[in-house]
This record gives structure tokens, C-alpha cells and sequence, in this order.
């Protein structure tokens, strides 16, 4: 048995949207309709705090895929719908669904209509017996009329809807989705059944994102929420459960907040001979313009320094000399407004080991 899930890196998300973008893309969801987003990875903003100590909070979200699901309980055919696969996954058999909409009601992620519930997204989504999906592609209204196409034209010439469906294939799921039965996210299962990673996890550029089994103690989600203090959501209004509060055992797990201050955590889950990251130095984002964040993995303690060349081999930046650092991480920002567009050298270095990465500066 297994239980996947996800971890999300609060730290190092920017806000950007591009899981979002990445999961709409690729599983063909449709535009905001009826109150509802379509969006299978979706994401919550808010300010806290007050002027001038303000700041906007941004929270990404995806179904749950949660232990004690509440969806598959309330799901009343049989076979189910909704159910939850070997994995760990909740997912839903298209096929079966009547269309009832319990699996919402009892979901604390979801609501039929967002603007009447006041939330900024639901996890489930009913997609309407009376109407089309993809209607932006069905309208065959013209912008400037004589000049622009319409939404039907494009969606012909190129031969499908949406214009650019990603074709795939999975046993519960088709690539568009019939009217009159609900669709959610499922962690992409068409692309873990090929070795692939969800593409959210692969398309965030912040590698905010992070997948893996929970059951498994090795796995880099388990590490993680060990090493670091972490969070589930407890409902879709941005409430997170309480110390000992269990909820639905939602999969999901969130850790630190953005903008955490430099740590450093000496952990045994790096050990010196079994080193889970493949990168020593991460930066994000890269290319970067104003500012960017670095990621740096110590594999053992002692003293280090990071230092920024030049593409002439000339120090730019000593951003850290001869410190003292124990086994584990630490994270940092660097202000890239002062250094000139071009390539740079990040150097992380101790006095038996030496990693680089590059830097895109452009402005």
C-alpha cells in the first residue's frame, strides 16, 4: 500500500500561477462558468496584516486526496464513482457518475457555486446537464466581426475542443469531460501510471511543489514534514485544522511561509552517503530581474562560504564567508537589481567539496 500526496513549499512560492496554468493545459479543464473555476489546481490569495506591515499570502491548492474522503462515503452507486485507488489517490470513474453532486455537498473543499458561498474555488466541480462544455469554443460570435475569428473557427481548423486538447488516456478518466458529472483533480494518474510526475510538480518553476508517498519514511514528502512544521487545509476558505484536529486526513501538506528567515536544520534524513537531492544549490526564479531565492543543500558540517563570479571568473558577491553550517538546508535572497544582465557563477564550497550553478541575470 502506499499514500501519495503532496507537499507544498510556501517559501519558495512566488504566487505565479503556472500550476494552475500547467494543470488547465494539461487536462483540458474549461473557463470560469456557472460559479465555478474548472481549475484542478487552483490557489487562494489574501492580504494580512496592516499598512505598511502588509503583505499578500498566496496558498495553492489541489484536491486533498484525502485518507477519510468524504466524496467516496457519500458517492451512491455501486461500484462507486468516487473511490479511492491502492495509491491513495481519490478518483472518479466518469462513466459511473449520475450527476447527484453529493460528492460536493460533502466535500469541506468544495461548494456548487463559489460566488454564493463566498470561497475562491472548489476541489469538485458539476459540469452542467444543459449546457456545453468548452463553450468558449462552441461560440461563433467574432470579436471585431469580418476581422477576428470566433471560438468555433478555431476550434475546427484545428480539429478539436479546446483547440489545444492534450490527448491522453486513463481507465476512469477521458482527456474532455461529458456534461452532467463531476470532474476533479486526480493527481494526474495518466501520467504516474508512464513514470511521470503530476504536471504541476514538473511545471512549477519554483519547485514549490513536491510529490511522493507518505507511507514511505524515505520518501522526500516524508522527510519534509518531519524537518519542517507543517499544515493541512482545513476547509476551502484559507482555515488551516488545528494542532491534534484530523478533519478528512487530507494528503496535502504545507511548510514554512514565504519569506522565512535564513535556517539552517541538521537533520539525519541527509546523511553524507545518501544524498536525496540531486542539486546542492537551487534558484528560483532563474532567469530573475529584481530578486530570487537560493536553496542550499549541506550534506555535512563544517565550514563553507558562497561566493558570485562573474562570467571572467571575478567575485561580484561574497554572499557568505567561512560559516560554520550543520547537515540540512538553508535558503537566502539575493538581490539581483545591482548586477549587470549576463551569466554568473553561484559557488557553494567547503574545504573538500565544491558545487556551482548558474545565475541568469537580465533586466
Amino acid at each position: 500500500m502506499a499514500r501519495y500526496g503532496m507537499v507544498i513549499d510556501l517559501h519558495k512560492c512566488t504566487g505565479c500561477g503556472a500550476c494552475a496554468l500547467a494543470c488547465k493545459t494539461e487536462n483540458n479543464t474549461q473557463d470560469y462558468s456557472n460559479g465555478k473555476f474548472y481549475n484542478w489546481a487552483n490557489y487562494l490569495t489574501f492580504t494580512t496584516g496592516k499598512f505598511p506591515s502588509t503583505k499578500v499570502v498566496t496558498i495553492p491548492t489541489l484536491c486533498n486526496h484525502c485518507s477519510d474522503a468524504p466524496c467516496v462515503e457519500a458517492c451512491p452507486v455501486n461500484p462507486k464513482a468516487m473511490y479511492k485507488s491502492p495509491e491513495g489517490i481519490t478518483l472518479h470513474n466518469n462513466d459511473r457518475c449520475i450527476g447527484c453532486q453529493r460528492c460536493i455537498t460533502a466535500c469541506p473543499y468544495s461548494d456548487k457555486d463559489i460566488n454564493a458561498a463566498g470561497v475562491q474555488y472548489s476541489v469538485i466541480n458539476y459540469l452542467p446537464s444543459d449546457d456545453y462544455t468548452h463553450k468558449l469554443w462552441r461560440d461563433k460570435t467574432e470579436l471585431i466581426p469580418g476581422c477576428t475569428a470566433s471560438g468555433d473557427e478555431v476550434a475546427k481548423k484545428a480539429g478539436s475542443i479546446p483547440p489545444n486538447m492534450n490527448e491522453f488516456s486513463d481507465p476512469d478518466y477521458q482527456p474532455v469531460r461529458r456534461n452532467d458529472i463531476v470532474e476533479k483533480c486526480m493527481l494526474c494518474r495518466h501520467r504516474l501510471i508512464n513514470n511521470e510526475l503530476p504536471y504541476c510538480v514538473v511545471s512549477c518553476p519554483a519547485q514549490a511543489r513536491i510529490f511522493g508517498d507518505f507511507d514511505d519514511p524515505n520518501s522526500e514528502v516524508s522527510k519534509l514534514i518531519k524537518m519542517y512544521p507543517a499544515k493541512q487545509l482545513k476547509n476551502n476558505k484559507g482555515e488551516f485544522l488545528a494542532p491534534g484536529e484530523t478533519g478528512t486526513r487530507p494528503n496535502v501538506y504545507y511548510i514554512r511561509d514565504y519569506n522565512d528567515a535564513i535556517t539552517s536544520v541538521k537533520d539525519e534524513k541527509y546523511p553524507e552517503n545518501n544524498r536525496t537531492m540531486e542539486k546542492f544549490i537551487k534558484i528560483y526564479p532563474n532567469p530573475v530581474e529584481f530578486f530570487t531565492n537560493v536553496n542550499c543543500t549541506i550534506p555535512k558540517d563544517g565550514i563553507y562560504s558562497f561566493i558570485i563570479y562573474n562570467s571572467a571568473g571575478q567575485i561580484v558577491e561574497t554572499v557568505m564567508e567561512n560559516k560554520y553550517l550543520t547537515v540540512g538546508l538553508i535558503n537566502f535572497q539575493l538581490d539581483a537589481k545591482k548586477l549587470p544582465s549576463g551569466t554568473y557563477i553561484c559557488v557553494l564550497r567547503s574545504k573538500d567539496f565544491v558545487q556551482t550553478e548558474n545565475l541568469i541575470v537580465s533586466h
